[in-house]
Formats: C-alpha cells, structure tokens, sequence
C-alpha cells in the first residue's frame, strides 16, 4: 500500500506538450451518426431539430428521450431540479457540456453505449446523484463532469478510460473507494480534490505503468491510500 502524496508535476516542455494533449480530448465531438433523415419535433413535450434535442419543455419526474435522438444540447435539461430520472436513448452520441447541470434532484443515471466522452460539466451540481453508469466505450471523463456529486458513493469507471480532467469528481464527498483503470494516461488537476471519504484507490495495473502517467498537481486527497491489482 502507497500513500498518493507527491504526485507527477511535467516540467515546462512537458506541460506544453500536456496543454496540446489535452487540448485536443476536449475539443473533439464525436462524428454524428449519418442517417437519410433525422428526428425532428416540436411538441409540448421536446424540441428536436435533426435529431438533437435542444429543449425538454415538461414537467414530469422521469423523462424518457425519444430513439433518434443523438444528441443532448447544453440548454435541454440544464437546472431543471424537478426531475428525478432521465431514461436516455440507445442512439444516442454526443452529450454536449452542461447538459444535466444542477438538475439538483436527479439520483440515478445510465450512459448508452454509443457515448464516448462525458463532457465537462455535464453532471455539475447534481448534489442527490447517487448512481451513474458508465458505458464501457468511454474514453474521457471532462472537466468539472461530476463535481459538487455530493451523495455519489460508488462510480465504475470504464477499463478504456485513458483521461479524468481537472475537477473531474471534486467535491464529491461520499466516494469512497475507486478503481482507476490500468489504461490510464492522465489526470487532470484537483481531479478527486476534497472527496473527503475517499480512503483508497485501487490502480489495475503496475508500478511501472502508474509511474507513467501524468498525474498534475493535487488530484487525490493528501491522505489516499494507493493500491496495485498487479504488484509486477
């Protein structure tokens, strides 16, 4: 067992190199979906404009999103603090930043598998989510995605996971315990900063391997204790 004290810092020519790295995880969108003809609607229920759902317009406490969409724009549910539950679509591609942002009564939520990236921001302030799944095809955890999750206890993140950015899960008291995929590369300044409960980290790889990985300054609590599935 490890203690996650003093952690990667790259040096100035690294952390240029860090900058365009990541950089470019951020500012890639996945490719829409091309198809004939995308879902288009305009009710008392949805907004939907060639297949991205700009608006969700009722009042219910579960929403279900129509198959056909592909994509969640910023404006469509962010600070909606009514709902309770949002049942997403297999189509579905692209998640836009901010998207469920401070829908402060939202407790559980499950990612299609056609889901690459969780933007950033895009669970922000969802202070009662206590469950999220995770596709396994996720590749990048954004900026700011879960932070201020405060109930969040328990989080699978997927084995082909390779970047948490900065403040990926800050502020989320109640997690506990975390498995950090062994094809990590990155992680991002206070990713894990003030999870006060969590008490160990579990790395599924080696000491060689977590040796390469960029880990900036300050991303787990000064007092994580770091373990190792393989001890090679």
């Amino acid at each position: 067992m490890d203690r996650i004290a003093l952690l990667y810092r790259p040096n100035d020519t690294e952390s240029k190199a860090l900058h365009g790295f990541i950089t470019g995880i951020t500012d890639k969108k996945p490719q829409q979906q091309t198809t004939a003809a995308r879902l288009t609607i305009d009710d008392d229920i949805f907004t939907i404009r060639n297949g991205i759902l700009v608006q969700y317009k009722a009042r219910d406490y579960i929403v279900r999103v129509p198959e056909g969409v592909e994509s969640i724009a910023q404006t469509a549910f962010r600070g909606l603090d009514r709902i309770l539950g949002i049942n997403l679509p297999t189509t579905l591609r692209n998640i836009e930043n901010y998207a469920f942002s401070n829908c402060s009564s939202l407790t559980d939520m499950t990612v299609p598998g056609g889901v690459t990236q969780i933007s950033p921001y895009t669970f922000y302030g969802c202070r009662n989510l206590d469950a999220v799944h995770l596709p396994i095809g996720t590749l990048t955890i954004g900026r700011s995605a879960f932070e201020g999750c405060t109930i969040l206890r328990s989080i699978n993140i997927p084995r082909n996971v390779y970047s948490i950015c900065p403040h990926a899960f800050e502020s989320c008291e109640s997690l506990r315990s975390l498995v950090i995929p062994g094809g990590i590369r990155y992680i991002g300044r206070c990713a894990f900063h003030r999870c006060t409960s969590l008490a160990n980290v579990c790395y599924d790889g080696t000491r060689e391997q977590w040796s390469r990985v960029m880990i900036e300054e300050g991303a787990f609590p000064p007092r994580t204790a770091l373990h190792f599935f393989n001890l090679r």
